[in-house]
């Protein structure tokens, strides 16, 4: 006997159409768009797109997504890497996979705690999946950003502090502040320039700081990491140590890899704009000594800090105070850390102390733990390092250059140690 559809393919195939057979051959009835069952792999699918448009790492993306889809009732599997997200829903064999492809942007702490919030409702039943969707997309909805002259003087502040915490001078902040000014006002042309900006904006700091380092005495090398502070991926390395941490190889070792191409590029930018400032200018650079800041204005850069992370990571205002007390917590607890164990080794108390508080703070005030760590992490990072050694090595100095580098993956694991083992000694209850 024939398949119903036969016959009809037949009559039309005589009136002059042609017709595959693979369109009357269906395997699965496709789902109605308004059952449940699509509602809640549509909140998913959403929820997947805000948390990696909002810079969530790997394991914490799939965590999350696996613990929705649990709550949920629906079988699905999420593979995760810093540019896209794989959803299969439904058993082996019959699943029906979806893929998200995203640029991550940069770390916005607003959406994700909103995004958390959402989440929230979610598993106490008390949002359903439709609502929750469309809730999604309007936290995902694009929105006025801060104002120019705010976020030019964050980038300003960020810079500034930058040079005190590498032990600069009242003439190292001065000249920091000025190149991440201009970084800054750089960082807007990003859409035109695309990725040149990195090496085009580290150029022309470089050039700036050779000139003056000939008339000025300053400390040349902790005044140009200062000022290309915004641009140095010491976070983004972080997070792929941390994915390497939990298993995640391939989001982690793609993440690296984008690091390690940033800090090449800026590298190489530092490189021609210091040759070619000694050979407009040359002369021995005007020696100077680095000089750990006093306290007071220790603390200073640290509130400083915090309120331009606020700012540059677009969290809330009612956050800005437990940033500060991050911010401050790492400070403390890396001093300390380095005085017990060493300047490599001592980040793991830092880093510790920051993810445990990050940690306690989500748990008592049901906001992502990210809110409040990963400014206190932009304290610790190796960023400033991993510049210096790519550095040494551009110069032939390969000895200090390796040794510099072993010391930026020696703090990088102190650093991601010291949050598992926060995460590990102080639960959140959830994933984000």
């Amino acid at each position: 006997m024939l398949p119903a559809g036969v016959p009809a393919a037949r009559r039309l195939a005589r009136g002059g159409r042609r017709l595959s057979c693979a369109r009357f051959v269906t395997a699965v009835p496709p789902s109605t768009p308004g059952t449940p069952a699509d509602h809640r792999v549509r909140f998913v699918l959403e929820f997947a797109r805000g948390l990696q448009t909002c810079g969530a790492a790997a394991h914490r993306l799939e965590n999350a997504l696996e613990t929705c889809t649990r709550h949920l009732g629906v079988e699905a599997q999420f593979f995760a890497t810093p540019t896209s997200v794989f959803c299969a829903f439904g058993p082996l064999g019959a699943q029906n996979v979806h893929l998200l492809r995203i640029d991550a942007g940069g770390v916005d702490l607003r959406r994700l705690t909103e995004l958390y919030e959402v989440w929230g409702l979610v598993l106490a039943d008390r949002l359903g999946a439709r609502d929750a969707a469309a809730r999604v997309r309007g936290i995902l909805a694009p929105t006025a950003p801060p104002p120019r002259l705010v976020w030019l003087l964050c980038h300003t502040g960020a810079s500034a502090t930058a040079a005190c915490f590498l032990a600069g001078g009242a003439v190292e902040i001065g000249l920091a502040a000025a190149l991440g000014t201009a970084v800054g006002l750089g960082l807007s042309l990003r859409p035109r320039l695309d990725r040149v900006v990195e090496p085009l904006l580290a150029f022309a700091c470089a050039l700036v700081v050779t000139l003056v380092a000939r008339h000025v005495p300053l400390l040349r090398e902790s005044t140009i990491i200062a000022g290309l502070i915004a641009l140095v991926p010491g976070f983004t390395l972080t997070i792929a140590m941390a994915e390497l941490a939990h298993g995640h190889l391939a989001a982690g070792t793609a993440r690296l890899m984008g690091a390690a191409i940033t800090f090449l590029l800026l590298t190489v930018g530092v490189a021609v704009g210091v040759q070619v400032g000694t050979e407009l200018m040359p002369g021995r650079q005007m020696p100077a000594t680095a000089e750990p800041p006093p306290w007071p204005l220790l603390l200073a850069s640290v509130v400083v800090a915090a309120l331009c992370f606020t700012v540059l990571f677009r969290a809330r205002a009612c956050d800005a105070k437990f940033v500060v007390l991050s911010c401050a917590v790492a400070v403390v607890g890396a001093e300390a850390g380095v005085a017990w164990l060493g300047p490599e080794l001592g980040m793991f108390l830092g880093a510790f102390a920051v993810g445990g508080l990050g940690n306690y703070l989500a748990r008592t005030r049901g906001t992502p733990s990210a809110v409040t760590a990963a400014p206190g992490l932009m304290v610790l990072v190796p960023g400033s390092l991993g510049l210096r050694s790519l550095a040494s090595l551009v110069e032939s100095d390969t000895l200090v250059g390796l040794r510099s580098a072993f010391g930026v993956l020696l703090v990088a694991c102190s650093l991601v140690t010291g949050l598992l083992v926060a995460n590990f000694v102080v639960r959140t209850g959830r994933d984000v």
